[in-house]
């Protein structure tokens, strides 16, 4: 069997992208076991939404010029 895990915690920088490998392996690992347990996964659906809110927030306020206030876009999509 495969086992595509066989090095955790050895990493390699992509420098082209910004991103380790192994890394994303890691989370995916992670998450799968947090189901497979019915334990706890961090971040959350809610914490997602958060820092897509917070993501937006900076992307309009780059385009205005002006500062953009993050509750109301939490308001637009309901939390």
């Amino acid at each position: 069997m495969f086992d595509m895990y066989s090095k955790r915690g050895v990493y390699f920088n992509n420098e082209v992208h910004g991103m380790h490998y192994g890394e994303f392996a890691n989370y995916t690992e992670y998450f799968a076991q947090a189901l497979l347990s019915g334990g706890d996964y961090s971040p959350g659906l809610a914490e997602g939404l958060e820092t897509f809110c917070i993501m937006e927030a900076v992307k309009r306020s780059a385009q205005t010029g002006a500062p953009v206030k993050i509750a109301p876009l939490l308001d637009e999509i309901g939390l």
